[in-house]
């Protein structure tokens, strides 16, 4: 009951602490006189820091228990995470080890020499006996001193006396003996036993007694261990041993103590290993050391965000990341329950990749994982596989225009991270059944986190007004009901959006910017023509022109109508925001010229504003883009010899004009950049509007 009772007391603690740190960061809040903006990123970044301190203080491995062998457990007591009980496993390959045998290998070396030997003897004795200039007692000092075998002296005069037939059985036994005897193998603590059976094997045999005592004698000496321990294969069989063992787990969740159950000395050591028990550091002290852990990457990826990537910071995207972050790592910790393998950290990578890009995607994905790993401490191996594959799974999502590929994208992270866990298991580090389970579960992560993504990605889209590569793809496509409209309703303004869309999609090409938004934008810049079609020069096959019986000042006001409807009807249809710029701004506050000459042969003094566009001027290089290639695509269809040299006045005159105008004043672009996009729209042009080659008639 003590224990029981200090640990309600601790969960009482924990939450008047959270509810004390929240209403601070109210009252502070309200206090400070701070841009909005920076207030806004700053309460978002705190209150993500409040939420992860609450899921950290809530872990089990964050808790003090107070526990002693012996007591009765208050109440369940569980793994914190999945513990591999290294202690037992290592007892159990040590007993293993004591009662396996080493490998022996019988070396033939040994032999070849031992015959070597004994060959090598006899021959300096047939040598010996034919020397005439020496005594019996020379010859057998000479072949004492010269022997290869250590024999006495008697040995050597018994094999002096011996005849040549005589030495030829010997020689013959005894090399056949000793290849009976190696053959079975002798190992170092078997040499005397075969020593000892060598005399009783020779005077089994039927040989006179000098015969026998020289192939006994010589047996005697000659005979070695030759088999020995084979370092490499015992070693390997000693891995085979070690590897069949399995390492003891206790699962996360499961139980260690049943509640009322008295705390055995096993159990306590369990205990211990999951570091369940009293802790010396205060509960303060630990949340101190919790705050730091959270803290620290999180400054770091703001530090980040503030250095390399501002625009996070404005509009939703900020709120984005961090949802994204939660949202996994609330995931992350139902599929923990279960395996951390199957943690699906992926989800934060594809999302971030699609929303935001890849740059922030890779430092947020670091970010999750140190977090994941400080919170449940998974695997080490596992931090590797979540760096390594959801970085690759980054990379490979950059440029992906189909939302089937999310998907792809998902499964391909998957597998990298089982490529990365099977470099594990060649290292040794695993069993094929690890390989199996674990490896099979990081797959697994990756496709669920591809279902999951492909499935809420409009949600996000929506829910954040982003502008993904993948709703850009969407948007030109033929068949959106604005674009059918247009090509029914309005052909000719159909036909040149698609050119236009063509000019700016190289053009944002050749500067690096965004083709898909400057090819979107483009297709969509004259919705607002759909209203009064029969108004606009492209769409008058073979009618007449409605301006001819108007007034400069009324067509021009049905001209400038057309910026007014298309954003209205961007409106209605719930356009991105950023077409709805590009709509905005296509036209900027270009004077329609022809209308305003026209007032001013009438009337001197009519203002020139009432003859310009009220839209506002390009504020992004793809609106900048669009801009002037609905200028240069409608000057270049009116030119009536068209030439190459026609081609490429008409659009360096344009893109002058809008310069000389102050159209592109408040646009990023530079003069390098202008340069190139002339360049580009004279070869696209050059491509479209070609000579054709004049067939003859036929006759």
């Amino acid at each position: 009951m003590r224990a029981k009772n200090k640990i309600s007391l601790r969960y009482r603690i924990d939450r008047r602490l959270v509810f004390l740190m929240l209403k601070k960061l109210k009252t502070v809040f309200k206090g400070l006189d701070i841009d909005n903006g920076i207030r806004k990123t700053t309460g978002v970044f705190l209150l993500f820091f409040v939420m992860l301190f609450i899921l950290a203080i809530t872990q089990s491995q964050f808790r003090n228990i107070e526990l002693e062998v012996g007591e009765k457990a208050s109440e369940d007591i569980k793994a914190p995470y999945r513990i591999e009980d290294l202690g037992t496993y290592e007892a159990q390959v040590n007993e293993a080890m004591k009662n396996m045998e080493s490998v022996y290998r019988i070396s033939p070396t040994i032999q070849i020499t031992s015959k070597a030997k004994i060959s090598g003897y006899l021959d300096l004795v047939r040598d010996v006996k034919l020397r005439n200039n020496l005594s019996e007692k020379g010859k057998s000092d000479e072949l004492e001193i010269k022997s290869p075998i250590e024999l006495s002296t008697d040995i050597h005069q018994a094999a002096i006396d011996s005849t040549f037939s005589s030495l030829n059985t010997v020689e013959a036994i005894t090399e056949d003996l000793l290849s009976q005897i190696l053959a079975q193998g002798i190992r170092e603590d078997e040499l005397g036993y075969q020593l000892r059976e060598i005399d009783s094997i020779v005077n089994s045999l039927n040989l006179e007694d000098k015969e026998q005592l020289l192939v006994a004698s010589i047996l005697n000496e000659i005979v070695e261990p030759n088999e020995f321990v084979d370092t490499i294969a015992t070693e390997r069989q000693m891995e085979r041993v070690r590897s069949s063992i399995i390492t003891p787990v206790i699962e996360q969740n499961e139980i260690i103590v049943n509640k009322g159950d008295v705390i055995s000395t096993e159990q306590m050591r369990i205990i211990e290993i999951a570091q369940l028990e009293n802790r010396e550091t205060g509960s303060w002290l630990r949340y101190i050391g919790i705050t730091i852990h959270l803290l620290m990457p999180l400054i770091a990826l703001m530090l980040y965000f503030i250095y390399f990537y501002p625009e996070v910071l404005r509009g939703r995207l900020v709120y984005l990341v961090f949802s994204s972050l939660l949202i996994t790592l609330f995931l992350g910790r139902v599929m923990e329950y279960i395996s951390p393998y199957l943690i699906p950290s992926a989800i934060n990578a594809i999302v971030v990749t699609l929303m935001v890009g890849p740059g922030v995607a890779i430092i947020t994905n670091m970010v999750l994982v140190y977090i994941l790993n400080f919170m449940w401490s998974i695997p080490g191996e596992l931090v590797v596989v979540m760096l390594i594959g959801n970085s690759a799974g980054i990379l490979l999502l950059v440029h992906q225009n189909q939302r089937h590929r999310v998907l792809l994208n998902g499964l391909y992270m998957g597998l990298i991270g089982f490529i990365v866990y099977l470099g594990y298991f060649f290292l040794g580090n695993f069993s094929t059944r690890d390989l199996i389970v674990n490896g099979g579960l990081v797959i697994i992560s990756g496709l669920v986190s591809g279902i999951i993504t492909l499935g809420t990605l409009p949600l996000w889209e929506n829910l954040f007004n982003v502008l993904t590569p993948l709703k850009l793809m969407e948007l030109t496509d033929p068949n959106q009901p604005i674009l059918r409209r247009l090509f029914v309703e309005a052909p000719g303004t159909y036909h040149h959006s698609l050119i236009v869309g063509s000019l700016s999609e190289s053009a944002a090409a050749s500067i690096g910017a965004n083709q898909l938004l400057a090819k979107a934008g483009a297709y969509y810049h004259d919705i607002g023509k759909l209203k009064r079609p029969a108004y606009f020069k492209e769409n008058q096959f073979g009618i007449d022109n409605p301006h001819d019986d108007l007034e400069p000042l009324q067509s021009t006001q049905i001209i400038i109508s057309h910026w007014e409807d298309g954003m209205k009807l961007g409106k209605e249809t719930k356009l991105p925001r950023e077409i709805m710029d590009i709509i905005d701004q296509h036209h900027g506050k270009t004077l329609i010229s022809y209308f305003y000459h026209k007032a001013a042969e009438d009337n001197q003094n009519i203002p020139e504003k009432d003859f310009r566009y009220g839209g506002e001027k390009p504020k992004s290089r793809e609106s900048t883009i669009v801009m002037l290639a609905d200028s240069v695509e409608a000057a270049v269809r009116s030119i009536k010899d068209m030439k190459a040299d026609s081609i490429e006045k008409m659009v360096k005159k344009i893109i002058k004009g809008k310069i000389d105008d102050g159209q592109l004043e408040e646009s990023p672009i530079t003069a390098k950049e202008i340069n190139t996009i002339s360049e580009t729209f004279i070869s696209v042009l050059k491509g479209i509007y070609h000579e054709r080659i004049e067939y003859p008639e036929k006759s």
